[in-house]
């Protein structure tokens, strides 16, 4: 199924209805029958992760909402019974309270369709994890960027890397093809961005911040184009990787400014 603005408008219409009914939710009343309304906060998304912390139970939810995509939100769950039938990796909508305490959630598997199939063809493509310090044995470098964007008192280093030679003059020996990797490097740790062989093109990359948020950006030019973003989730320590842009088929690339 194509997620296209009719489906994103039915979204919009079912969730807003879900709103309208549980945007204020009655609780249980008291021994004096007076209902006291509780305002509470309507979210989607896939349930990440369960535990138990301190007699607690809480749940991790990857949040796909407007304001908060790409989020995460942990969630205590008092209501033991709706602890026990929530299952990972499935999609819900779900309300909670100012203090964070998950009042209700509701399986859909409708929206998760919509919600994958937009991911498969929007491009969102993986979480990127650190992993230890990869090899760079036959790459060489040919840009990098210092920079301490998770404040821990030490730059991080974004370098771009090939798989090619230079010559005697310092020239790069370009071939058809070459492998290319993006790599972050930190403190004993990297995230490889980018690892992959290119033909008969180049990656490029830009490194920027929107409203204290920090991303990086590939262009990849060749017969295939496309830009990758990947956005640093300081919460996890991660990079979420998508794909806002892409050209797929027989491309006939004409010019290139690099």
């Amino acid at each position: 199924m194509k997620f296209n603005h009719k489906n994103i408008g039915l979204i919009l219409v079912v969730v807003l209805a879900i709103g309208l009914l549980s945007g204020c939710t009655p609780q249980e009343p008291p021994q004096n029958n007076e209902i006291i309304i509780e305002d509470l906060s309507l979210a989607t998304g896939f349930v990440q992760s369960k535990s138990k912390e301190d007699d607690k139970n809480f749940i991790e939810f990857s949040v796909e909402g407007e304001d908060l995509k790409g989020e995460y939100l942990k969630l205590e769950v008092a209501n033991e019974s709706l602890f026990n039938s929530i299952e990972e990796d499935d999609f819900y909508i779900f309300s909670y309270n100012e203090d964070y305490l998950l009042r209700n959630a509701q399986r859909d598997f409708y929206l998760k369709d919509l919600v994958e199939n937009s991911m498969d063809e929007n491009g969102v493509v993986e979480e990127i994890n650190s992993v230890d310090p990869i090899s760079l044995d036959s790459l060489t470098l040919l840009n990098e960027y210092n920079i301490d964007f998770n404040n821990d008192g030490y730059e991080e280093i974004i370098a771009m890397y090939v798989a090619a030679g230079r010559d005697s003059n310092g020239e790069i020996m370009w071939d058809d093809g070459q492998r290319w990797v993006l790599v972050v490097h930190g403190d004993n740790k990297d995230y490889v961005l980018y690892d992959d062989y290119v033909q008969l093109g180049s990656i490029q990359f830009n490194v920027f911040t929107e409203d204290n948020e920090f991303y990086i950006t590939t262009t990849s030019v060749r017969t295939a184009s496309l830009v990758s973003q990947y956005f640093y989730n300081e919460a996890n320590d991660l990079f979420i990787q998508t794909t806002p842009y892409s050209i797929q088929g027989n491309v006939n690339m004409l010019h290139s400014s690099n």
